[in-house]
């Protein structure tokens, strides 16, 4: 295969990893089929050897195709962390991080995948490991990452007993992320709301307008009526009067009475 059909043959592969989850199989079927008759065998069999993602590896390959700037934001967060650990970096991590899962949260929706909190825990986890390390098939990832040690991502490592401090402190932050995808959510309907509201204004206002059209047509049809009856009650009168005009002629004519 020449450098340009790996290429071409690369490009639709990654292709596979943004349909829905449940056209995968399918689609990476046809697509090894169609190499095979082309007579490309090994990329045939290299394409039917790809697994199927799960859900949490799908979602975050979704992330990485589709919303590529605030991946990008996360991996520079983490990178600072790094190399220069702080408050400011520490809130644009945690800032990049719930900007990924709000979009995960609606991913999940839109493929029809109920967006339970365990699942973005665990795709939470994932992005969190993503960020933190070269991950050379991001984008094609077929099974969730593990989650990187504190150290790695800037934060201080855990004692080997946790606080209940600490613990709280992780609750609080997760159900600050919760609350913050909900508010989310609820403004997506309020907005969705209140776009369907203005559309049925409009369209009683168009309802409106057209029954006053049609109220004007009807007196105009009316009335085109009623003249016409007297245009023709009119004409029925000339014509009478024109043939007793021409019986009167032709008495005079022929001098009967």
């Amino acid at each position: 295969m020449d450098a340009q059909s790996d290429a071409s043959l690369e490009g639709e592969i990654d292709g596979l990893y943004r349909l829905p989850l449940a056209e995968f199989v399918s689609a990476r079927n046809v697509l090894a089929k169609r190499l095979a008759r082309e007579g490309s065998r090994e990329a045939a069999e290299r394409v039917r050897a790809l697994a199927k993602p799960n859900v949490v590896a799908w979602v975050t390959n979704l992330l990485w195709w589709r919303h590529r700037e605030d991946f990008d934001a996360l991996l520079r967060a983490v990178h600072t962390l790094r190399t220069s650990p702080g408050a400011d970096a520490t809130r644009a991590r945690k800032h990049a991080l719930a900007r990924l899962l709000e979009r995960a949260d609606a991913i999940l929706r839109e493929g029809g995948h109920a967006g339970q909190v365990g699942t973005l825990r665990r795709i939470e986890r994932s992005l969190s490991a993503a960020a933190a390390r070269e991950v050379p098939q991001l984008g094609r990832l077929v099974d969730e990452l593990e989650a990187p040690g504190f150290e790695v991502l800037g934060d201080a490592p855990p004692s080997a007993a946790p606080s209940v401090e600490a613990a709280e402190d992780r609750e609080r932050e997760h159900a600050q992320r919760e609350a913050d995808l909900a508010i989310a959510r609820r403004r997506r309907a309020e907005d969705a709301a209140e776009r369907a509201t203005s559309r049925a204004h409009a369209l009683r206002e168009e309802a409106k307008l057209a029954g006053a059209r049609a109220r004007e047509a009807a007196a105009a049809a009316e009335l085109a009526e009623a003249v016409a009856a007297e245009a023709e009650r009119s004409a029925t009168r000339a014509n009478e009067d024109a043939r007793a005009a021409a019986a009167d002629a032709l008495r005079l004519a022929t001098g009967k009475p």
